[in-house]
């Protein structure tokens, strides 16, 4: 294991979540809200559809009403506009109108990963047509697909299976000619056999290499697949993201539905809920991973519980799934924390260049159970106790540095990368970090 010291300039932790004014809200360093929250007042004046809706609280400061549907829609429709430069977005009434912070930091996480690991067709700097992802769900809105091509400049293939989505979804794509032949939109329940999609023509795009294609045969597309209705035989995606159903559509409409006093960002029952809840909805992503494997670099989905977390890693953990690489993070706004979980089975994956942290390593007010290195010591040390092992500490290698100055110097200095790390014979531990294996 080596450390190298990163150059000065980079020495500060810029895995600390930056924290926006005045809500204290953690945002992704590159989320454009990330430094401070939007000015509502500034933003009606030059999108009047909001105006309406803006509220004084007691301080005097300019807010809107979250509680509103209509308040939220405008106000996201407005800052999709004055951040990303998507002119044209409706959603139907009442139907889910996503938060936009929220769904950048998802897009700036692929970002991310695609820093870390991508397929041998995209472009060195992981932007451009030649990366393409696959929205699992893509509902009216679309919105990742309209903020990933608009930021990067990606390629969108969408998927859903409500008319209201798809033609939301179409329209939406349509109605910014600066990108719309980035986005296809394709109705998982009818997508053809052959020749040109149904999305192609509702989009005006070109897509040659589609054409000739044919969708794949495989027997799991009648099985409940979510994916292999709706992609090609031989089509490749960098990367697929899903914000799943949260609820479970067995339970009675009470149940499922208990409206948050405090917001309204909408969702149809087909939006929202799914036969087994969002557990059962990632548990069948999970199931078509294992067979399309490759040809998705990064599968990823946004979990809305910690539990289908545990659940959904248990599973890639499996000897059986050989997973090479499994990463999460977690997306905060406000009150609200959703957790992504992504994994990969390319051995480029495996092996990402620059270490990677886990979340929740260390002790937080939070996540206390969650940090892995007391799990380590804990189970680690009273493994050792009871089978009469010896405990193996391993010193990093200092590289650019005198190995004991460098011992001395805290893991702030090098990307997070541990001073030591404690093993012992057969027991299991959780690394918090990538290793580079040289002995």
């Amino acid at each position: 294991r080596k450390r190298a010291r990163p150059p000065a300039s980079a020495a500060a932790d810029t895995r600390t979540p930056i924290r926006r004014h005045p809500d204290g809200e953690r945002m992704h360093p590159r989320n454009v809200f990330a430094a401070a929250n939007p000015d509502f007042a500034a933003l009606a004046a030059t999108h009047p559809r909001l105006l309406p809706y803006l509220v004084e609280t007691k301080d005097g400061r300019r807010t809107i009403d979250f509680a509103s549907w209509d308040a939220t829609f405008e106000l996201n429709r407005a800052l999709l506009d004055a951040c990303y430069g998507v002119k044209h977005w409706e959603v139907p009434r009442g139907h889910l109108c996503p938060p936009v912070a929220n769904r950048a930091n998802y897009v700036h996480w692929i970002e991310d990963l695609l820093a870390l690991s991508r397929p041998a067709s995209a472009s060195a700097s992981a932007a451009g047509p030649a990366v393409v992802g696959l929205d699992v769900g893509v509902g009216a809105s679309c919105v990742y697909p309209l903020i990933g091509a608009s930021l990067n400049g990606w390629r969108f293939v969408g998927i859903d299976v409500t008319d209201v989505a798809v033609a939301g979804a179409r329209a939406n794509a349509a109605g910014n000619p600066a990108i719309r032949h980035l986005i296809e939109i394709r109705d998982a329940r009818t997508f053809r056999d052959s020749g040109t999609s149904e999305a192609e023509a509702a989009n005006d795009t070109t897509q040659t290499q589609t054409q000739t294609q044919t969708r794949t045969n495989d027997s799991r597309a009648a099985a409940g697949s979510l994916l292999f209705p709706a992609i090609l035989e031989h089509e490749t995606f960098a990367f697929c993201v899903c914000n799943p159903p949260f609820f479970d559509s067995d339970r009675a409409a009470g149940a499922r539905r208990r409206k948050n006093p405090g917001s309204d960002f909408g969702g149809s029952d087909a939006e929202t809920s799914f036969p087994g809840g969002e557990r059962a909805f990632t548990a069948r992503l999970f199931q078509d991973s294992l067979a399309l494997r490759g040809r998705v670099h990064w599968f990823t989905t946004m979990c809305g519980k910690k539990e289908t977390v545990k659940h959904l890693r248990r599973a890639l953990a499996s000897r059986d799934a050989r997973v090479a690489a499994v990463r999460t993070t977690v997306f905060r706004q406000g009150k609200t924390a959703r957790w992504g979980v992504a994994w990969s089975f390319a051995e480029r994956a495996r092996f990402a260049d620059a270490p990677v942290i886990m979340d929740f390593r260390r002790t937080t007010e939070e996540n206390p159970e969650e940090n892995c290195d007391a799990y380590n010591k804990a189970h680690l040390r009273a493994m050792a106790h009871k089978e009469n092992l010896p405990v193996i500490r391993i010193d990093a290698e200092h590289i650019g540095i005198a190995q004991e100055e460098g011992m001395k110097l805290g893991e702030e200095h090098f990307n997070g990368l541990a001073a030591q790390v404690e093993l012992v014979e057969e027991a299991r531990v959780i690394l918090i970090h990538n290793l580079a294996v040289e002995y």
